[in-house]
């Protein structure tokens, strides 16, 4: 399925993930900085939980900071 013939809802989805993603990564960077670097990170409620694409996505995009 191309991604012009997807439902809108779909799409509009998609998006939001890709928001809540980039927010979190930003987030978290932000408070890795203030921190030298040093810190953990522990995913947990509805993220830690059911999602864990969702979960894998933030850290994939933390790979520069070695998450």
């Amino acid at each position: 399925m191309s991604r012009l013939s997807r439902p809108l809802g779909f799409v509009t989805a998609a998006l939001a993930l890709a928001v809540f993603v980039r927010r979190m990564v930003m987030t978290i960077v932000a408070y890795l900085t203030l921190l030298g670097g040093r810190g953990a990170i522990a995913f947990g409620g509805g993220i830690g939980t059911h999602s864990v694409a969702t979960s894998r996505r933030v850290a994939g995009a933390l790979s520069a900071w070695d998450v």
